[in-house]
C-alpha cells in the first residue's frame, strides 16, 4: 500500500467534505510533486482530481444547485470507495477506478458547471503546468496527466507560474531520491 497516496486520498474526502478548496489545492499540489519526482501517472490523477474537487467546491453556484447534495453525496462515497481499495492494498483497482472517478466528476461539472470546457480537462492542464514548473519538458508535463499539449503550451504562455513557483525539491534532494528509486531502498 502507499501511505502517502492513502493520506492524500483521506485527506481529499475531509477537505472535500468541509468543503475547503485550499486545502484541495494544497493535496493537488502535493500530489503533483510526487508525480514529478517519482514520474507517476497515479499521482498525477490524484492531482488533477483534487484540483477539479477544489474547483467544484469553489463555486458559488454549485454549491447552491438543487442538486448538488446529491451530487456532493456521491462523490464523498466514491472516495470512500477508492480509499478502501488503498486500505485493502489494491492498488491496480484503485488506479482504474480514478479513471471512473474522473467520469463522475466530469458529469457533475456537465450537469452543474457554466462552462464548456469540462473541469477536469482544466485540472489536467494546471497540474501539467505545475509540473513543468518542477522541472520537466513540456512533453513530459502534457503525457504526465495526458493533457493537451497544445493548450498546456498556450495556458503556460499566459501565466507566470514557471517563473514565480519556488521548486521545492533542490538538485541535491532529488538525486537523492533517484538514487534511492534505482537502488531499490
Amino acid at each position: 500500500m502507499s501511505y502517502k497516496m492513502l493520506g492524500l486520498m483521506e485527506q481529499a474526502r475531509a477537505a472535500f467534505q468541509n468543503t475547503n478548496a485550499m486545502q484541495l489545492k494544497e493535496i493537488s499540489n502535493d500530489a503533483t510533486r510526487e508525480a514529478v519526482v517519482n514520474n507517476d501517472r497515479v499521482f498525477a490523477k490524484i492531482a488533477v482530481i483534487a484540483y477539479a474537487l477544489s474547483k467544484l467546491v469553489s463555486k458559488q453556484h454549485i454549491l447552491e444547485s438543487a442538486s448538488w447534495g446529491k451530487a456532493r453525496k456521491a462523490i464523498i462515497n466514491s472516495l470512500e470507495g477508492l480509499i478502501a481499495l488503498l486500505r485493502k492494498n489494491m492498488n491496480d483497482e484503485f488506479a482504474a477506478s480514478l479513471g471512473s472517478f474522473e467520469a463522475e466528476v466530469r458529469k457533475v461539472d456537465e450537469s452543474l458547471g457554466n462552462y464548456v470546457r469540462n473541469i477536469i480537462e482544466k485540472a489536467g492542464v494546471k497540474v501539467s503546468s505545475s509540473a513543468y514548473a518542477q522541472g520537466l519538458s513540456l512533453s513530459g508535463a502534457a503525457e504526465l496527466t495526458g493533457a493537451d499539449k497544445t493548450e498546456l503550451q498556450n495556458y503556460i504562455g499566459i501565466t507566470k507560474i514557471h517563473d514565480e513557483e519556488e521548486t521545492k525539491l533542490f538538485m541535491a534532494e532529488r538525486m537523492r531520491k533517484i538514487r534511492k528509486i534505482f537502488s531499490g531502498e
